[in-house]
C-alpha cells in the first residue's frame, strides 16, 4: 500500500518530541536496528514486522541515507504473517493422531504428544506454503512534525505506532482539530477557549 499509488486511505499524526542535530545518522542506525526479519519456519512466532524500504519490500538493508527526501522521512512498515487455515491444521493433526495410534496401539495419547504433534503438523503446513506479506508507507515531515500512515486498520495502526515511537524515541499523536490548533501557533487563551466549545448540531 504506497503513497505513490492511486487512492489510499491514511491516518495523520504529529510527532510529539524534539529531533537531534545530528539526526540523520542517528535514524538511520536506529532504523537498522528495527529492519523486517523474515519468518523462519521452525519459530514460533507467526508474525513478524519491520522496516523496508518505500519502493521495495523485499530491500531490507539501509546502508544510505536514501531513505531521506529532502524535509522527509519516507519508509514502509513490512508486515508477513503465515496464517494456516484452522479447518486444514485439525484435519492435519487428527489424521498424523490416528497414525501414530495404530502404530503404537494405543487407544489415546498423553497432552504432550498431542502439543508436539501438532506443533509438527503446523511446522509441515508452513513448509508448503508461504507467508503473506504487505507493506505501508509512511511520510514524515521533518519540519512540520506531521505524518501520514497509509493504513487506517487499527490494529496495523497500533503496530506501527508502537514500531515508530520504539525506533526513534518520540510520540506519535493522532491528528484532530484541537491537535492541529495546538500545533499552528495559536496563542494559549485562544487554546483554552477552543477547550470549552461544547459540540453542537448544525442544521
Amino acid at each position: 500500500m504506497g503513497l505513490a499509488d492511486g487512492g489510499i486511505s491514511f491516518r495523520s499524526y504529529f510527532v510529539d518530541g524534539e529531533i537531534p542535530d545530528d539526526f540523520r545518522p542517528l535514524f538511520l542506525e536506529r532504523i537498522k536496528m528495527y529492519q523486517f526479519e523474515p519468518l523462519e519456519v521452525e519459530a514460533e512466532e507467526d508474525i513478524s514486522y519491520g522496516w523496508v524500504h518505500v519502493d521495495n519490500l523485499l530491500e531490507t538493508r539501509f546502508e544510505r541515507p536514501d531513505v531521506y527526501f529532502q524535509d522527509y522521512l519516507v519508509l514502509a512498515l513490512r508486515i508477513d504473517k503465515w496464517s494456516i487455515p484452522p479447518a486444514l491444521l485439525k484435519a492435519a493433526v487428527k489424521r498424523s493422531t490416528a497414525e501414530k495410534l495404530a502404530e503404537a496401539d494405543r487407544a489415546h495419547l498423553s497432552k504432550m504428544e498431542r502439543g508436539e504433534l501438532a506443533d509438527r503438523e503446523r511446522t509441515r503446513l508452513k513448509r508448503m506454503s508461504l507467508p503473506s506479506a504487505r507493506s505501508i508507507d509512511f511520510c514524515w515531515n521533518l519540519t512540520d512534525m506531521t505524518l501520514r500512515f497509509s493504513s487506517s486498520s487499527r490494529s496495523v495502526n497500533e503496530m506501527f505506532c508502537e514500531l515508530f515511537e520504539r525506533t526513534f524515541n518520540l510520540n506519535l499523536v493522532p491528528q484532530s482539530p484541537y491537535m492541529a490548533c495546538m500545533h499552528c501557533g495559536i496563542s494559549d487563551d485562544l487554546i483554552g477557549a477552543l477547550a470549552d466549545i461544547e459540540p453542537a448540531q448544525l442544521l
